[in-house]
């Protein structure tokens, strides 16, 4: 009888040994099972991200099989167009921004006098991005745009060049019948329509190489009809004083346009000054003071008002002693 029991006590405690192994080979398996299934969670968004970088790779790269069967077709149309002398030759535009921004100026009567410094550097990332945002064609006519300053050597230079598809943006000040460049040393010196028509004269030269000067300069149109006088093909001026909001706005649009070489510049003035009479009553009242010439048979657009604008000249000693002295912002 006790052998029985002991025997009985040993089977169930054997019974119980085998319960409690397998529940807890269960459990490590469970454990086991559930950090596989971690895994492959991770695995499958893993898989999923780069699915998702795969498919944008594969529309960029649809994106510019598309743009280079566009380019090709248009290569096509172009070439075929210049063996039948139906299509014109376009060239590469060589926009040269020239600044002056001098640090001091001497008048006759009076002790040196500090300026203000230009926006320059502003200005010629307008131009660039402009110029980046209106071309879409090929490189090889993509515009060129450089920087230099604007002294009288490097203006001359400019204007006499012979080079294909040559245009001058000119960010300086001025007044009427000049303009306010600098020399090397910072120092501002007055270049006036007289002084600018005998040098041209005196080099017995012709700016017909010249596509535009652009002049958004306060009063300038003395000075665009002498660059005219001289064979420059198109000069925009102005005939008062610019916002100079307004200024860089039409600066920003003009280029944008001309960045296109099919466009020409009337076309590019005209879009530029749409573009402007859209902002509402201040950018059409200063649209009436930007002119494009040669003005031919009344074809410039111009607004019926133009605005009064108030003197924004730097200093007042100038305008009383000197006759008259470069403006504080960008439109004079």
């Amino acid at each position: 009888s006790a052998c029985l029991s002991i025997r009985w006590l040993v089977q169930e405690a054997t019974k119980r040994t085998s319960q409690i192994s397998r529940v807890f080979i269960s459990s490590v398996q469970q454990e086991r099972v559930e950090k596989q299934l971690q895994e492959s969670r991770q695995t499958a968004q893993r898989m999923r991200k780069v699915l998702a970088k795969l498919e944008n790779e594969r529309g960029r790269a649809q994106g510019e099989l598309h743009r280079a069967e566009r380019d090709l077709v248009a290569k096509e149309q172009l070439l075929k167009e210049l063996r039948s002398g139906q299509a014109p030759f376009l060239c590469r535009r060589r926009v040269n921004f020239l600044y002056a921004s001098p640090l001091v100026y001497f008048p006759q009567r009076a002790g040196p006098m500090l300026i203000d410094a230009l926006g320059v550097g502003e200005e010629y990332k307008l131009l660039k991005e402009a110029l980046r945002r209106g071309f879409a064609g090929d490189r090889e006519i993509a515009p060129e745009l450089r920087a230099d300053l604007a002294t009288r050597k490097h203006l001359l230079e400019l204007l006499i060049s012979n080079l294909p598809g040559l245009c001058i943006h000119l960010a300086c000040h001025g007044e009427t019948g000049e303009l306010h460049l600098e020399n090397n040393v910072g120092q501002l010196v007055r270049l006036r329509t007289d002084d600018l028509s005998k040098l041209l004269r005196g080099h017995h030269a012709k700016c017909t190489a010249v596509e535009v000067v652009v002049l958004l300069v306060c009063s300038s149109e003395k000075v665009g009809q002498s660059l005219i006088d001289a064979g420059v093909q198109h000069v925009i001026c102005t005939t008062g004083r610019l916002r100079e909001s307004i200024s860089r706005m039409f600066a920003s649009a003009f280029w944008e346009a001309m960045a296109t070489p099919e466009t020409n510049v009337e076309e590019a003035f005209h879009k530029a000054l749409v573009l402007l009479r859209a902002q509402g009553d201040e950018g059409a009242c200063d649209a009436g003071l930007l002119v494009l010439l040669p003005d031919m048979g009344g074809a410039v657009m111009r607004s019926t008002s133009v605005p009064s604008m108030p003197s924004r000249a730097l200093f007042a000693s100038l305008d009383s002693g000197g006759g008259g002295s470069p403006a504080t912002t960008g439109g004079g």
